[in-house]
């Protein structure tokens, strides 16, 4: 094996430098390659309402949702007033976030979001999951999913399933509690976030 000479000074800055490179791979975390994801968009960036308009296609004027990336709540005039407790709603959507990111280190959510369907005709359950579900403005039941971005790329996985949330009484309790039962549930539920997350797969 060949020998290197070097000085003192020389030795004592490869020392230092090989000390912290050791460092570095202690704390290193291999994350997935983003080809793990089935989906991917073309659509990159911040989240804005072209490019929701572009991942949700026709459904999206008809769902209201939660930008993470400029912290704004869509409504789409479908939640009247918005939201009775709009900081409650906002605190548990953040939530929701924390615990999908810290479980999924190369997902990033960039927007949660929320639909009436007629919940009979729907044929969706609490925590089932559904392709294409009908909106219904008038609907008593929501169904629920994720805009996310794959932390690699910077690209958006296109959001083709969604998830049920529960049928409530009335149209204006669907509107005031399905976005924070979404959240809620998926936060507290760790088989409920599996099912949502593990279909951008």
């Amino acid at each position: 094996m060949a020998k290197y000479k070097v000085t003192q000074e020389e030795y004592n800055l490869l020392q230092k430098e090989y000390r912290r490179l050791g460092e570095m791979l202690e704390n290193v975390e291999i994350i997935k390659p983003q080809t793990q994801w089935a989906q991917l968009s073309p659509v990159c960036g911040m989240l804005d309402l072209r490019k929701a308009s572009i991942l949700l296609q026709e459904k999206a004027n008809k769902v209201w949702y939660y930008n993470f990336d400029n912290n704004t709540w869509i409504m789409n005039n479908l939640v009247q007033d918005g939201f009775f407790h709009r900081r409650y709603n906002t605190t548990n959507v953040q939530a929701f976030k924390r615990v999908i990111e810290e479980e999924n280190k190369n997902l990033e959510v960039a927007g949660c979001v929320v639909m009436p369907v007629d919940w009979q005709k729907c044929g969706v359950g609490v925590g089932t999951l559904t392709t294409n579900p009908v909106f219904m403005k008038d609907g008593t039941g929501a169904v629920a999913t994720l805009l996310c971005r794959d932390r690699v790329s910077g690209q958006f996985i296109k959001p083709v399933h969604w998830i049920g949330i529960d049928n409530y009484v009335s149209q204006w309790q669907c509107m005031q509690g399905a976005m924070s039962r979404f959240a809620v549930t998926g936060a507290l539920d760790y088989y409920f976030r599996q099912r949502l997350v593990e279909k951008y797969k």
